[in-house]
């Protein structure tokens, strides 16, 4: 950091394919470059409690959800279209001796909400930003790779515990002739208003080795979402009716088990997440999630070995609508994950990556067999992080 300028870049590299199922076997290369801008206002301009910050993609290869699985839950968390875009933009201000902060600007929904560290580092996207908020949500609720206009509270009781509450424009892709969300809004500066907002609220209580010693880390967190407006469910196909919708959610991570005399992050941990729409016509009827990774493996501190299972059921509107369509009625879709994190250097993590998807798209039709649904799948692959 210079002046309280802090300039970054990742870049995550990977190579998928589907080596049985699915409708089509093939693998791919899709890569993701970012770039971000963090000023601390206090050092560079006087400014005291300010952040201001900038982030910005470079996305090119293609997805293996789009060309081979028509899944739901996508294999990649860095799968999207071919493109240059900024993502988010936003200015924070602390209050309250930092126990307070708003922020206001372009903003990522699921840079906060919703989230699990514990389930941060799989491959697959719905162990970040869930299809439980994708697929009940217009251009999946201000979420990678789209941002939108919106502000966010966060205020802390203690040192445990903490509400964040954001309010976010509802449909950051903007309306425009029925296209995908990602080509409505190619370069991330639309930052549109429309589709009424996109709310939610969530309570956390978090255990940290600063905050209480003698307890191993933790993190229960519970949450409310609601979308007004009138809206267009991109993903997974309009059920006819539309209208305000909204869901729950909560999330459970704890360390379970810790070597004697291991750094404060090695051990075991468990994650668990589970959430609901609670009004029709919503796709996602049920969601549910749960894991757990091993870091410092074979005495290697930095190394992560992890396995995780997602399930995501659609809703029986949406089945009824298949049904009046004359297409088989979709049901579930499930996808197990195993991965492995090695820390080849401080700045490189290479990641092979093993993925089960059952019943993919919820039993959708293979394009190349009509008379079957697509096969189960099984996706291989070897992501590379590079942070510069």
């Amino acid at each position: 950091m210079t002046k309280g300028v802090a300039i970054g870049a990742t870049y995550i590299g990977e190579v998928l394919g589907v080596v049985d199922g699915g409708f089509h076997r093939d693998a791919i290369y899709a890569g993701r470059l970012e770039a971000t801008l963090d000023i601390d206002t206090q050092t560079a301009f006087g400014w005291d409690g300010g952040l201001l910050h900038a982030t910005g993609y470079q996305l090119h290869g293609r997805g293996l959800s789009y060309c081979c699985l028509n899944n739901l839950l996508p294999v990649s968390n860095i799968e999207a279209r071919r493109e240059t875009r900024l993502f988010t933009l936003w200015a924070q201000q602390s209050f309250a001796d930092g126990q307070a902060s708003l922020r206001v600007g372009q903003i990522a929904a699921d840079d906060e909400f919703f989230t699990s560290k514990v389930a941060a580092p799989f491959i697959n996207g719905t162990f970040g930003w869930p299809t439980l908020m994708v697929g009940n949500t217009p251009g999946g609720a201000a979420a990678f790779p789209i941002a939108a206009p919106g502000v966010r509270l966060q205020v802390a009781a203690d040192a445990n515990r903490q509400i964040l509450a954001g309010i976010f424009a509802g449909d950051p892709a903007g309306n425009a002739n029925g296209l995908e969300p990602e080509f409505r809004n190619r370069d991330g500066l639309k930052f549109s208003l429309s589709g009424g907002a996109f709310a939610i609220v969530e309570a956390q209580y978090n255990i940290t080795p600063d905050s209480d010693p003698d307890k191993t880390p933790a993190s229960y967190k519970a949450g409310l979402w609601v979308q007004t407006g009138d809206r267009a469910l991109d993903m997974f196909g309009d059920p006819g009716k539309r209208g305000p919708s909204w869901g729950a959610y909560a999330i459970v991570e704890r360390m379970v088990w810790q070597p004697d005399g291991a750094a404060p992050d090695t051990g075991l941990s468990v994650f668990a997440r589970v959430g609901a729409g609670a009004s029709d016509p919503q796709p996602v009827r049920f969601y549910v999630d749960a894991g757990l990774n091993y870091r410092g493996p074979f005495d290697r501190a930095d190394d992560m070995v992890g396995i995780a299972l997602a399930y995501n059921k659609v809703s029986d509107t949406l089945r009824r609508a298949d049904r009046a369509a004359g297409l088989p009625a979709r049901e579930s879709e499930s996808v197990i994950e195993l991965t492995y994190q090695y820390a080849a250097a401080s700045w490189l993590v290479v990641q092979p990556d093993l993925q089960y998807v059952i019943r993919p798209g919820g039993g959708v039709l293979d394009p190349n067999v009509p008379t079957r649904r697509v096969p189960n799948a099984t996706v291989a692959g070897l992501r590379t992080t590079l942070r510069f």
